[in-house]
């Protein structure tokens, strides 16, 4: 006999690989297995729903990045559901599941979008995964409860997320939990030590770590740079910081990875550039710098040497840089410095593939200095912060409590602990300013950091998410893809030139070589998608642009509607009748009135 858990978990099963041919969708290995280690569990719910429902309890079911790498996250959420459920007097109940990687949440994103009841109420995710989820109808259009909602106070989110990174063909889908954007972190004792300046374009990143690398300061062998390179790890992330200050400068809607008229990939010299940099910065870097990771962990490459080790001069990472350096376990303490990230005083021509030098006309964004000429910055706001959306296809009941919850998770009061933390404290989530009323420099002082720090980090935060040429990540169908090709490529040419396998006058070719190789599959990819969605889904070009909020329909020129089919019929009658009568005159052409009223005959 089969148990009742069993059975439900069979029919569910059986539903979603129903619909999922219906619809023209594969459960791959990684689908089948993310439905029986959450879609599944999240229907054998059902039963306890029902009944939590019939006693008046409404019971919620959110899906979140979560395991080891994303611990922090899964956290966050399970802290915020205990709070809300008491917020709400046990009307709503909150059951958080987790899945270990991205690419798994995805899948369960899209399989619950396919299904006629949603098994999860609501998702935690990077907004990454927006464009496919709208695509196939499995976000909530959250346009109405923006307007409403006095919790999420939509106003107080900085215009970054509220008019890009949430948003979706001009349309709100996702509640921000967290705000990211890339920043440049340095040493100010040791550049004013050695007489040097923060480093305005990434050559000039690329000569501080150059004249800092090897040096002894304070008893401490330094590292000119220091950004985890470890394949799989936030690799992409930095490549693409460092492209878009080279590909982007007409402003965040003209895109730094595709052209936004046709879905040409911006590499050429601007890929082989950013290999070049990476070359550079990876020779002044640790000798492990490839093999360990980026990101805000406290093993990452960029936290490690730069504030547990005290060891390295530069380096390039989220927020959790400067909310770090004070605590216990640092040797920087008060001597870090933020600002913007670095720029580029050269800019792809789009129409040739080459690079330019910046001016005003082509780089309207860029700062002029008097030394080194114009130079594009192109802030990145990369990842794009975990956001929350609500499923499509729930009762209006549900999805209102639904986004009561992550709304009062993204308040200002329950998200102000997680971005302002204790400064010397231990407990950190990762989550970085995404509010205006995050960037009150008295509420981090009040936790333990100093004036000067908090507003020369405060400062670049809004500065960055306030540049009309912020970069943003592609947010459409196959973006894991598209970076995990870029990530293996320029990961593995970066190997083999640090291990001598490419000789110094083989390298510039190599690099346009492996940009080359780069756009190539791109290419592929995307041609790939648009033949296997053809006539079912619109095509890549057009859910880039959805993503950057600039596509238009085709215009329709038929002003006149159906008027026109009115048009044809009494157009054809109108020719019946003029052959109709042509023959008639011509079988009465010997009669006498005819032949009197045609006198060709």
């Amino acid at each position: 006999m089969l148990s009742g858990e069993l059975l439900i978990a069979l029919v569910a099963a059986a539903n979603v690989a129903l619909l999922s041919a219906q619809n023209g969708i594969s459960l791959s290995p990684a689908n089948v297995g993310g439905l029986s280690s959450a879609s599944v569990s999240g229907c054998c719910q059902c039963e306890d729903a029902i009944t939590n429902e019939e006693a008046g309890v409404i019971t919620i079911r959110v899906l979140s990045a979560g395991g080891e790498t994303f611990r922090h996250i899964y956290e966050m959420i399970e802290t915020g559901a205990r709070e809300f459920e008491v917020e709400m007097d046990g009307r709503v109940s909150i059951v958080v599941e987790e899945v270990a990687n991205l690419n798994q949440l995805a899948d369960e994103i899209r399989n619950n979008a396919i299904l006629d009841v949603a098994y999860f109420d609501g998702f935690v995710s990077n907004p990454g995964v927006v464009g496919s989820a709208v695509t196939r109808g499995g976000f909530m259009d959250l346009s109405e409860f923006v307007r409403e909602s006095l919790d999420l106070d939509w106003l107080d989110i900085l215009p970054a997320f509220r008019d890009s990174v949430l948003v979706y063909d001009g349309k709100p889908y996702m509640f921000p939990l967290d705000g990211d954007v890339h920043s440049l972190f340095y040493r100010r004792d040791v550049l004013e030590h050695f007489n040097l300046s923060v480093p305005r374009t990434w050559d000039e990143y690329v000569e501080v770590a150059k004249s800092t690398h090897g040096q002894t300061f304070n008893g401490t062998r330094l590292d000119g740079s220091c950004v985890g390179r470890a394949k799989h790890s936030v690799g992409q992330y930095y490549a693409n910081l460092v492209l878009s200050s080279h590909s982007q400068a007409l402003g965040t809607k003209s895109g730094f990875l595709f052209d936004v008229q046709d879905m040409t990939p911006l590499a050429g010299e601007a890929l082989a550039e950013t290999i070049r940099q990476l070359e550079e910065q990876n020779r002044y870097g640790s000798e492990d710098e490839l093999e360990t990771i980026g990101g805000g962990e406290d093993v990452s490459q960029n936290i490690k040497r730069f504030i547990a080790d005290g060891a390295c001069v530069l380096t390039y990472n989220w927020g959790d840089n400067f909310k770090r350096h004070l605590s216990s376990d640092s040797k920087v303490m008060s001597v870090v410095g933020v600002a913007p990230t670095p720029g580029s005083t050269k800019i792809l021509d789009r129409s040739t593939g080459k690079l330019v030098p910046c001016t005003a006309e082509i780089c309207p964004y860029g700062e002029d200095h008097p030394d080194i000429g114009r130079v594009n910055r192109a802030p990145y706001a990369a990842f794009g912060g975990w956001a929350a959306a609500v499923a499509n296809n729930d009762s209006p009941l549900r999805q209102r409590s639904t986004s009561d919850f992550f709304a009062f998770v993204s308040s200002s009061r329950e998200s102000r602990l997680g971005v302002i933390p204790n400064a010397t404290g231990m407990l950190f989530n990762g989550q970085d300013p995404f509010r205006s009323s995050h960037l009150i420099v008295e509420e981090w002082m009040d936790q333990g950091y100093t004036q000067e720090g908090v507003e020369s980090y405060l400062d670049t935060i809004l500065t960055s998410l306030s540049s009309k040429n912020l970069a943003l990540d592609i947010r459409f169908p196959q973006e894991d893809k598209i970076m995990d090709v870029l990530d293996a490529k320029i990961h593995d040419h970066l190997k083999r030139v640090r291990s001598n396998k490419i000789a110094e006058a083989d390298r510039e070719r190599e690099r346009l070589a492996v940009a080359n190789a780069i756009s190539d599959e791109w290419e592929s990819i995307i041609k790939n998608y648009d033949n296997d969605g053809r006539g079912v889904e619109p095509g890549i070009l057009e859910l880039y642009q959805k993503s950057l909020n600039i596509y238009k329909p085709p215009h329709d020129y038929n002003y006149i509607g159906n008027m026109r089919y009115y048009g044809w019929t009494i157009a054809s009658i109108a020719v019946v009748l003029s052959l109709v009568m042509g023959i008639w005159v011509l079988k009465n052409r010997s009669n006498r009135i005819v032949r009197a009223s045609q006198p060709i005959f």
